[in-house]
Parts: structure tokens; sequence; C-alpha cells
């Protein structure tokens, strides 16, 4: 496979340390040509310009769910398909508390990492000489990929997998309307997930500090802010239709929020794309190479 893949570390703006693989291009591969299952406008798109527009140079952060890591989701052959079918390098990492990075393990903190993908582009940028030009984030990483759109705004193309418009639905429909009160009542509930992919059991608590911060997060404020930015980021709504965790109808909404963006539903997936490995990258693909493209030429 025409790629290399470096371990790396950074800080978070806490002093964290955040561990992370940077995939890149293998020096002197060329990329191969994009794939001719995307989607036709972006295949004949792709047929047209002959090679790939990025370069190693160019670079994609990804980012990762609740209970999961770098290596979970379908992140080792995103990268190794954005290398080698795109020519495009990419940084995939563990946000804090999280497998190989330093830190406690959280329910809450979302803006926190949100300021940790910040860290990630600063880190590309100034210490490997990146230009991040894509953002994708997998469930709780496509909610906070929606927030650091909202926040910062900085990069031209984001992809929203398996992500989440209203985020009460969910705390509602699995501890009840009146969490909040119960916990504020109770205190502290202990908690078990599953690390993505690892037997390994993860202990948490659950507090009402962190379920009112998730409560309070304004996605309709950041949705609204990516679309007024100027210029505004090109965002795709990338959904399973048969997720049972984040449903396709709050994948709806969270397209229909974003002004610009686009909506795609993959027939038979689930929140994980189990099965659907092939769909999902070529849907990245197409999108990603038409909507750079498109950018180009109106630069």
């Amino acid at each position: 496979m025409l790629l290399q893949e470096t371990p790396v570390t950074f800080s978070s703006p806490c002093g964290e340390t955040l561990a992370g693989i940077l995939t890149e291009p293998a020096a002197g591969a060329a990329a191969a040509p994009p794939s001719e299952a995307a989607a036709p406008a972006e295949a004949a798109a792709a047929a047209a310009a002959a090679v790939t527009p990025f370069t190693a140079q160019h670079c994609a952060i990804l980012c990762h769910g609740f209970a999961s890591h770098k290596n979970g989701f379908h992140f080792p052959a995103t990268a190794a398909h954005l290398a080698t079918r795109l020519g495009m390098s990419s940084l995939r990492f563990d946000y804090a508390g999280n497998m190989d990075s330093s830190g406690a393990f959280r329910f809450g903190g979302f803006m926190q990492e949100v300021e940790q993908m910040a860290a990630a582009k600063a880190f590309l940028e100034q210490q490997h000489d990146k230009q991040v030009v894509l953002l994708l984030g997998h469930s709780r990483g496509a909610i906070n990929a929606t927030l650091y759109g909202g926040q910062h705004g900085d990069i031209p193309v984001m992809v929203l997998v398996a992500g989440r418009f209203d985020l009460t639905l969910n705390m509602v429909q699995r501890y009840g309307p009146d969490v909040l009160q119960q916990l504020r009542d109770s205190g502290p509930w202990q908690q078990v997930a599953k690390r993505d992919g690892d037997k390994a059991a993860i202990h948490w608590q659950l507090t009402a500090e962190e379920m009112e911060e998730r409560f309070s997060l304004d996605v309709v404020g950041a949705c609204s802010r990516i679309s007024t930015r100027q210029p505004r980021p090109s965002v795709l709504v990338l959904h399973g239709a048969c997720d049972p965790i984040c449903e396709a109808s709050d994948a709806a909404q969270l397209a229909g929020d974003i002004a610009g963006s686009q909506l795609v539903e993959v027939e038979g997936a689930d929140h994980w794309f189990a099965g659907r490995q092939q769909q999902l990258l070529q849907a990245v693909e197409g999108f990603v190479l038409h909507t750079w493209q498109h950018l180009t030429q109106q630069a």
C-alpha cells in the first residue's frame, strides 16, 4: 500500500498529551485514479481532471466517537483511502482520556474536545507544514465537528458521519425525561461502556453537571454560524438509513439547518456502517473531490 504512517503526539490546550497517527502518501507515490464507483457527477469530474487535485500537503483530521479511538470505526481504511486514492494526508487522534491519550475519560467535555481539534490543526500546520482541508467526524466526533464549524469554521470541507442534531433525544430515551433531576437528587451514576473494537470496559461516572452540559450545547447556533460564514464550509451529512443510535430523521434536521449542505443516506447502513465500508469511502471520496474542484474553480 502506497502510504506511510507515523505515530505522533501533541498537547491539548489543557496540557494532556494527545496521541495520533499521521498517514501520508509514500514519497513519490502517485495517487490512484478516483473511484469509478463514485456518484456519476463526481466520477465525470474526476475523469475530466485526470489527476487528483490533492498533494500530501493537504490534510484531513478524523475525529472518533464516544468510547472509541483513532483506530475505531473505519478510520484506518479512511486514512488509507485518502492517501492512496486522493493523495491526501490525514491525522486521526484519541481525544483526551481515550485509548493512548492522557487525561480522564468523560461523558462531557465536548467543547474541550473541540479545542483539541483546533490543537490538532495547529500541530499539523506548524509542525508538519500541512494545509487542513477536511474535517471528518463519526458520531460524537460528528457532533464535535459541527461545534467546531460553529466555533472556528476554518476548515473548508466537513463530513459529518452518523451525527446528531438533537442532543437531548437519546438521553431522554435512555434515562427518562427527568434524567437531569434524577442525577441532581441521587448524585453520580456509575456507568460502564465497551470501547469500540475492544473487549476492555470503561468505567465512568454520569453526573448532573455533564448531563446539563450536553443539554446546553448549542448545535442550532453552530449550524447557523456555519451557514453564514464567508466563505461557508461545504458540508456532507452522511448517515446510515438503518442507524439505531442516531435516527435518520435527526440527520435530515441537521442537514436542513446547515445552508448548502448535502445529505446522503446509505441504504442498509447502521450507526457503524457495518458491511458498508465501500459505500462510506466512495461517498466521502466523491464529495471531497467534487467539492474541492468546485472551490478551486471559484478561487
